[in-house]
């Protein structure tokens, strides 16, 4: 069965559940059958502990944080970036009471796994681009270490006009089968919306779903912004003003970091 595990899987490690004894033998036997294969030492013991250690020695890096409107198309910039860390993507949510992706989040050992591999990739690089995020992401922590380097870095703010932010939320937020899950969402903030908008904007929504025109869809995605994110963020934002260093379009933006950081983006079609 191993053997056959690793025909289908060429690149794959042996990692003990434990101290990584019984590895060292199941790599002994597979290297008797002609397999040799890498072997993780310590087992995931130590796997564990070397992720770990990656969150406390940070103060080395260098980062830039991507903040913007809910809209703005931060994530899809930041990806256009081999130096960028997608805190988002790894946490399989978009970090916000409508960020649930429709995907079932890792647990906190695997996302702090995935993101200390990617601290790893980037750590050649000058610099490491990251998106402006809260201490959670759903319902994962990002590390104590690298929040509060977050916490320290320069800040580039994305703007985009309202209409457009519209448009992207729709498109990243809204499909024909989640309907019940906006709904649910919305409810979640209810108290930070007030009853009066909390009600106009359920009602919007409902008749959005009902009719499933694109149009009303755009009309509460709208208020939700106004109303609700964009205070939001505008709010934290201003807490942090002292450490935004360029603010403009997504254009102006590659140009500062090509200027100042020697960045260069990726294009996508």
């Amino acid at each position: 069965a191993w053997i056959e595990f690793f025909r289908k899987h060429p690149t794959g490690a042996i990692c003990c559940w434990r101290g990584g004894e019984r590895s060292r033998i199941a790599q002994e036997w597979l290297a008797e059958e002609g397999f040799f294969l890498p072997r993780v030492e310590g087992g995931s013991k130590g796997l564990r502990q070397y992720c770990l250690q990656q969150f406390e020695h940070l103060n080395q890096r260098s980062f830039i944080v991507i903040g913007g409107r809910t809209g703005s198309g931060k994530t899809k910039f930041l990806n256009r970036y081999h130096e960028c860390i997608d805190l988002e993507g790894l946490a399989q949510h978009r970090g916000s009471a409508f960020g649930s992706k429709g995907l079932d989040q890792p647990s906190p050992i695997s996302f702090q796994a995935k993101l200390a591999a990617e601290l790893v990739r980037t750590e050649a690089y000058p610099v490491t681009i990251i998106e402006d995020e809260g201490r959670t992401i759903g319902r994962l922590g990002i590390p104590l270490g690298l929040f509060t380097q977050m916490q320290r870095a320069p800040v580039l703010v994305m703007e985009s006009v309202l209409a457009n932010r519209v448009e992207l939320t729709y498109r990243n937020y809204v499909s024909p089968r989640n309907g019940e899950q906006l709904m649910y969402a919305l409810d979640k903030i209810q108290k930070r919306l007030g009853l009066l908008r909390y009600k106009e904007i359920q009602e919007n929504m409902q008749d959005a779903i009902t009719e499933g025109l694109h149009a009303k869809h755009l009309a509460w995605i709208e208020k939700l912004l106004r109303y609700y994110y964009d205070p939001q963020y505008d709010y934290q934002l201003h807490r942090k003003r002292h450490r935004v260093i360029f603010t403009g379009d997504e254009n102006s933006l590659v140009e500062f970091i090509e200027s100042n950081y020697g960045l260069v983006p990726t294009e996508i079609n």
